[in-house]
C-alpha cells in the first residue's frame, strides 16, 4: 500500500495502550493509527457539515421558541409524546 508518513509523538501512555491493542487485536499499530485518525476526521467532518447546516437554517430567519420546544422536550417518553414543534418565530433576515 503507498501513503503518506506522517510523524506523531504519542506519550507513554497512548503508546503503549496502542501497542497493548494491537497485540490484542493482532492489527498493526499503524493500521489501528490510520483507522482511528479517519475515524476523527470523519467525525469533525460531519460535525463541521452540521454547524454549516445550522448556520445556515439559522440565516433563513425561522426558529422553534424556548417554550415550544421545552415542551416537546418534556413530552419525550409520555403517552402523550408530541411531534417536533413547528418554527414558531420569523426574523426578519434583512
Amino acid at each position: 500500500m503507498s501513503g503518506n508518513i506522517v510523524s506523531v509523538h504519542l506519550s507513554d501512555d497512548i503508546k503503549g495502550r496502542l501497542d497493548h491493542l494491537s497485540q490484542t487485536t493482532g492489527r498493526t499499530a499503524r493500521a489501528l493509527s490510520e483507522e482511528a485518525i479517519e475515524a476523527y476526521l470523519n467525525q469533525q467532518e460531519w460535525q463541521m457539515a452540521s454547524i454549516d447546516e445550522a448556520i445556515a437554517v439559522a440565516d433563513e430567519g425561522k426558529f422553534v421558541s424556548h417554550d415550544a420546544m421545552s415542551l416537546w422536550l418534556k413530552s419525550w417518553g409520555t403517552d402523550e409524546e408530541l411531534l417536533p414543534p413547528a418554527n414558531d418565530i420569523f426574523k426578519s433576515t434583512k
